[in-house]
């Protein structure tokens, strides 16, 4: 059946938000970088497109993503995903049709992935190593980046429904390996955000930019404004605190469960894990309140 778990549709929304959303702009980046040469970067924001991905995949499918194994380790998260999606993750590379073959390197999935992992590491921030990107790579990216995206998904629950055809895939599993093509249950990729300046080096560098030459007036006309994207933590357990009874039952075993499992599963700072437990002490807080009112109006009657 479709998931309708309450604590199972909070756990793959905070996936959907925290990991798969932030990745697929990473990978946006990545490939921008790509198109316009900037190696560092683009070999940079592919590291972590990737991670992001891989590691939605394990929390999807009941993994942690707290080993020190993994941290920015795209190697060793490769690796564990393999073992849970198997060959629905890429094996081998395709060369990319209207590209010669001057242009495109045989190399295996695992090969790319391991170069990947050295020249995007923390300490091309320095470049104190080169990184060189070629035609190809961004191709093998977005190869690797579309197997990855469409595991990012609880594989092996029961996605029927109740008036489901006798023939339709039992599992997402079998879903995505009868549908590769289709396969994306975590979500659609986004459509593109296009500006006045869509891909154009000139423009993202310069557009509003005073103090380099740019015309700031042009900023205006760009419809480019302040942008804020909430915290997915805050966001969700906020909207958790609304109680279904009066004393919150159902809604404080909910939010404990998906605490635990996030805290239990998601690296985090000190401050962020605060932040969850003093979460508690404010339901608790708005639940005695609400009794005391409560109480006061039985009273009056």
């Amino acid at each position: 059946m479709p998931i309708t778990d309450d604590i199972e549709i909070e756990k793959l929304d905070i996936i959907r938000k925290m990991f798969v959303a932030p990745a697929d702009d990473t990978y946006v980046v990545a490939r921008w970088c790509y198109l316009n040469g900037l190696a560092h970067e683009a070999s940079w924001n592919s590291l972590h497109a990737v991670e992001k991905y891989l590691k939605a995949c394990l929390l999807a499918n009941g993994q942690s993503t707290k080993s020190k194994d993994f941290g920015h380790n795209i190697e060793n998260l490769f690796v564990a995903g393999r073992e849970i999606a198997g060959d629905l993750l890429l094996t081998e590379f395709q060369p990319t049709e209207g590209i010669s073959a001057n242009d495109w390197e045989v190399e295996t999935v695992a090969d790319f992935v391991k170069r990947l992992n050295c020249v995007g590491s923390p300490d091309a921030r320095y470049r104190v190593d080169e990184a060189i990107i070629r035609r190809h790579d961004m191709f093998k990216l977005d190869q690797l980046v579309y197997s990855i995206r469409r595991v990012a998904f609880p594989l092996n629950r029961d996605i029927r429904r109740s008036d489901a055809p006798p023939n339709y895939p039992k599992t997402a599993r079998e879903y995505i390996e009868r549908s590769p093509a289709v396969g994306h249950l975590i979500g659609q990729f986004p459509q593109i955000r296009r500006g006045s300046c869509a891909e154009d080096y000139d423009g993202a560098s310069l557009l509003g930019n005073g103090p380099f030459g740019g015309d700031v007036s042009s900023i205006e006309k760009s419809g480019t404004g302040v942008a804020f994207v909430a915290s997915v933590l805050i966001q969700t357990f906020f909207q958790l605190d609304v109680p279904f009874d009066s004393l919150g039952r159902k809604r404080m075993k909910l939010f404990r469960d998906l605490r635990d499992w996030v805290v239990g599963n998601i690296k985090l700072s000190k401050e962020d894990k605060m932040t969850l437990m003093n979460f508690e002490d404010h339901w608790a807080e708005r639940v005695e309140k609400r009794l005391v009112a409560e109480a006061a109006v039985d009273s009056d009657h």
